[in-house]
């Protein structure tokens, strides 16, 4: 049973607003002024000398001086704030920005509202007045991002198309005339974030490169030149880029591999290049390789690394690099911090914000006018700490602008939902790419009917492409195609599902990040989309948009896939786990980090039951009941009781009974076998389901959660199918992927009122998809790929029945993809295809289910970041999608848009995948992994990526019950009840769970 305990409720939510207040700086002291305890805050912007901050509720305060041009937002009659107070008039905000004296508020329904200095027509709003209260700008909707510049302004919308308005005397609005209303940018689309400057502009495109335009006297676009540009220029030799950050005249761009570029001015030492030498052209800054966000002030550098520590260099005039002093520094300088950051925010105007991960907010810097909100007016080279003022973000979705450089993290990669119920599928959450596959790309909060989808038999999803397989054994894809990964042989968006063509006897689907696998009847498996780390298993890292099979499993009897966000694992059916794909963290299990593009066994990983990836991290069930785990492990996500990476599996203690697992990228769930839930790992946004929000090492049982039959994992929040059939969830609710409207996070179960009938659920970064018992399905959440496969690219707060799409089996979610495998064995796909992940022979998105037409025969799928991989009713397992480190196991890193045979690998059991990592549970209890491998998440011993399937030693992992995977971290439950976990996590992306 499902019960509420009000008076628990109550005292845990009076708990977040008691808390100790503390300083630190030059002189560490008590705190005598901090800023409202009750500023629970989601996001911070700040301006020349006013700051904003974004509440729980959705409401905006603000502190700091309006400079005469009502940028508080106050009214007429307000002109200085020393403690932040609320701005009228303002609801439902989910992100604001700022430039000197101008204001912007992006509201959840994706319009926008401005106010302050006007002169340029920077508000957008069709007069050059000064405007102290908040007005809409006309006509500006679907917008995913707000950014704004020294006159100027930039709206990112969730087709990845610009648009910008006030004076553009620097080119930054192309050829734009000086303009007071928003108009199109062309020439450039498919971007993922902006950055934003003084007078220039740096995009961050869905494949991971730079494009860049405006002012470039110090060379801040970093082409080489300093000629300024009018149209988007690329920045050459730069890629893999997962976040920007732009100073006053400089640029940052974050790797994958936590390395980090700067380029630009350099009179203060930002660029942390131990000099003070402009540089044209990226160059990368010394000391650094395991950074996990950055970001920029006017001439202050930050890095955020993976164990939570702060490293800083450039302009320290008011001592915002925390340092103890105002000596600049020109190189990357460990900050002393009495706690672990999950956050930070620098301005242009010499302050800075950091969150720890405990929820205490620290502020420091200039505060002549009181921006900082302590309550006072005087500079401070001290840094205010106030407990529970508790900032979220993505730092993928929430890369501002230089006045609002914010980096913040979270969980697993998917924001949606999916519910299957006899054979429909209800959807909801985020829908940016339309992976909901409601025919749109509005989020949704409320479970919605995918109208067009029935006769489903299982779901899968990532955070822009969903996949649903029928029940007649076809695919359907939809959502977000720029690899393929919808497997329809292009990679073109589709909103609502549609048929992955010459696909059919489909077993399972799985979707990463932007690649999908399809497990075939005969045990063998297809992969398509993205390919860049080998998570198509492919033998390379060419991208596939049509279904390919991956010929190292052939003959293997592959009976279930798993996906991490750029992995996959293939459970064989002697108990054994092949893996491929990235395996940066050790994802893989295979005692290295070293990439896999082809299915490679897991040494000592035998007697698997499933498998299950998160973004980094993997975990196998194991036929004794117990776990193990592997891949990253920063938050504690594989349940040793420390933060230490895994790279081989390694068995959680005192965990058994284990019935199935469930793994975000960043932490897991455990379903007992008396129906109760236990869950470990990163918990910033009450993803554990514990009524707060801090870390757990160990395996802790939820309270007042039993009678679960199924477990989900989404990006930041979770879901459990109860044996009435109704379902409860908790975590990240931004999106609508919760299903309900409100609130913005929940950090104990809650039932979903408007859904009932439910047979499964799966998750992808941002949308929801459920299977309901008549096999249909519906979606709801994120849809800008159209990964809800509702044939369109709206977002849906709730669940939406997808039409046309009936008789699946089995739903998995990729980041912004979706498979359905269907009854039949056939495998639909839609969403997001940039990789070719759907299987369909092309990288164009999907936004309805569309079936994989090479793909037939599948028994399970699993999706990864940007991959697919379906385990075929023959044990063999096929890959598609990104393969950038061998995650489809197909000895390369070529991605594939078609499902492919991941070679070598036959009598495979399940597959599970991670972020970038392949996992496969073999028949024998063993297992094999392959692909991203940096945090050991393959569990072989090493950090070497694997691009075929490398075997888990027998004598280290056997046995095995079930896998699954994490982003970077691998767990196993074993035959015994026990779980095993290796790998590590790190914040900032999301996972899936089969």
């Amino acid at each position: 049973m499902f019960r509420w305990n009000k008076k628990l409720s109550c005292l845990l939510a009076v708990s977040l607003f008691l808390q100790v207040l503390g300083l630190w700086g030059f002189e560490p002291q008590k705190a005598e002024a901090a800023i409202d305890p009750s500023i629970l805050s989601t996001l911070v912007a700040a301006g020349t000398s006013h700051t904003l901050f974004v509440m729980p509720d959705g409401t905006v305060k603000s502190s700091g001086s309006d400079g005469g041009y009502g940028a508080l937002g106050q009214g007429s009659g307000t002109t200085q704030v020393i403690t932040p107070a609320t701005v009228p008039g303002l609801s439902n905000v989910k992100q604001v920005a700022a430039y000197g004296y101008n204001s912007y508020a992006l509201l959840k329904d994706g319009t926008v509202k401005s106010w302050g200095y006007n002169s340029n027509g920077e508000l957008g709003v069709g007069n050059a007045s000064t405007t102290y209260t908040p007005t809409t700008i006309s006509g500006l909707t679907n917008v995913k991002q707000i950014a704004a510049g020294n006159g100027f302004a930039i709206a990112l919308l969730q087709d990845g198309t610009l648009r910008g308005w006030g004076i553009n005397s620097t080119s930054v609005l192309f050829t734009l005339p000086t303009i007071s209303i928003p108009m199109t940018l062309s020439g450039i689309d498919n971007v993922k974030r902006i950055a934003v400057g003084q007078n220039f502009v740096i995009a961050l495109l869905n494949d991971g490169t730079l494009k860049t335009w405006g002012t470039n006297s110090n060379g801040q676009l970093g082409i080489g030149t300093t000629t300024a540009q009018s149209a988007p220029a690329a920045v050459s030799g730069l890629s893999n880029v997962i976040q920007v950050a732009a100073g006053y005249t400089y640029g940052m761009a974050l790797l994958e591999d936590g390395t980090v570029r700067t380029w630009g001015n350099n009179t203060n030492g930002q660029l942390g290049i131990n000099n003070t030498t402009q540089s044209n052209t990226p160059v990368q800054v010394s000391g650094i390789n395991n950074a996990r966000y950055v970001a920029a002030g006017g001439y202050s550098s930050y890095a955020v690394l993976k164990d939570d520590s702060l490293m800083s260099w450039g302009n320290n005039t008011n001592g915002q690099l925390g340092l103890n002093d105002a000596t600049h520094r020109f190189i990357p300088t460990l900050v002393s911090l009495n706690l672990s950051v999950a956050g930070l925010f620098a301005s242009h105007n010499n302050s800075a914000v950091l969150v720890g991960l405990d929820g205490k907010l620290f502020v420091s810097g200039y505060n002549n006018s009181g921006q900082l909100g302590t309550g006072v007016s005087s500079n401070s080279y001290s840094v205010f700490n106030a407990n529970g003022i508790n900032i979220q973000a993505d730092m993928l979705d929430m890369q501002l602008s230089i006045t609002t450089d914010v980096a913040f993290f979270s969980g697993p990669n998917s924001s949606s939902a999916f519910l299957l119920q006899n054979g429909t599928v209800k959807a909801w959450g985020n829908n940016a790419s339309g992976q909901l596959g409601l025919g749109n790309k509005t989020s949704q909060s409320i479970p919605a009917v995918i109208s067009s989808l029935s006769g489903v038999k299982q779901i899968a999803g990532s955070s822009q492409h969903s996949v649903a397989l029928m029940e007649d054994g076809t695919v359907k894809t939809w959502g977000n195609n720029s690899y393929g990964q919808l497997g329809l042989g292009n990679t073109t968006e589709q909103t609502t599902p549609k048929a992955v063509p010459n696909l059919s006897g489909v077993k399972q689907v799985a979707a990463g990040e932007n690649f999908t696998l399809a497990l075939m009847a005969d045990g063998s498996v297809k992969a398509w989309g993205s390919n860049s780390l080998g998570q198509l298993g492919l033998l390379g890292t060419s991208q596939s948009s049509s279904p390919t099979t991956i010929v190292s499993l052939i003959g293997y009897k592959v009976k279930q896939l798993a996906v991490g966000s750029n992995y996959s694992l293939a459970l064989v059916e002697d108990g054994s786990v092949r893996t491929w794909g990235s395996n940066s963290y050790g994802q893989l299990g295979l005692g290295n980090t070293s990439n896999q593009t082809v299915p490679v066994l897991i040494p000592g990983l035998n007697g698997v039951k499933q498998l299950t990836a998160g973004f980094y991290h993997s975990l196998a069930l194991m036929e004794d009941g117990t776990v193990k785990a592997w891949g990253l492990n920063a938050s504690g996500q594989l349940g040793q009781g420390n933060i230490s990476n895994q790279t081989t599996p390694a068995a959680i203690p005192s965990l058994s009974g284990i019935k199935q697992l469930a793994v975000g990228s960043y932490y897991s769930l455990a379903l007992m076998m008396d129906g109760t839930v236990k869950a470990w790992g990163n918990n910033n946004s009450g993803q554990l389901g514990l009524g707060h929000t801090i870390d757990q090492t160990t395996p802790t049982s939820i309270p007042s959660l039993s009678g679960v039959v199924q477990l989900i994992a989404g990006r930041q929040f979770a879901m459990a199918l109860l044996e009435d059939g109704t379902a409860a969830v908790w975590g990240d609710n931004s999106n609508g992927q919760l299903g309900q409207s409100s609130p913005n996070y929940q950090i104990m179960p809650a039932l979903i009122t408007a859904l009932s009938g439910v047979k499964q659920l799966a998750a992808g970064e941002k949308h929801s998809l459920a299977l309901m018992e008549d096999s249909t399905v519906k979606a709801w959440g994120d849809n800008v790929y159209g990964q809800l496969g509702l044939g369109d690219i709206s977002n849906q707060m709730t669940p939406v029945s997808i039409p046309s799409l009936s008789g699946v089996k089995q739903l998995v979610s990729g980041s912004n993809h979706s498979l359905a495998l269907m009854e039949d064995g056939t495998v639909k796909a839609w969403g997001y295809n940039g990789m070719g992940q759907l299987g369909l022979g092309h990288t164009n998105s999907q936004s309805a289910a569309t079936t994989i037409a090479s793909l037939s025969g599948v028994k399970q799928v699993a999706a990864g970041s940007y991959f697919s991989l379906a385990l075929m009713e023959d044990g063999t397992v096929k890959a598609w999608g990104t393969n950038s480190a061998g995650q489809l196991g197909q000895g390369n890193t070529t991605s594939l848009s078609k499902p492919t045979a991941v070679s070598g690998l036959s009598g495979v059991k399940q597959v599970a995948a991670g972020s970038t990592f392949s996992l496969a549970l073999l028949e024998n209890g063993t297992v094999k992994a392959w692909g991203y491998n940096y945090f050991g998440q393959l569990g072989l011993g090493s950090t070497i990526n694997q691009t075929v399937p490398s075997d888990i030693s027998p004598a280290i992992l056997s046995g095995v019950k079930q896998l699954a995977a994490g982003a970077y971290y691998t767990m196993a439950l074993m035959e015994d009840g026990s779980v095993k976990a290796w790998g590590g996590m790190m914040r900032g992306s999301w996972g899936w769970a089969i």
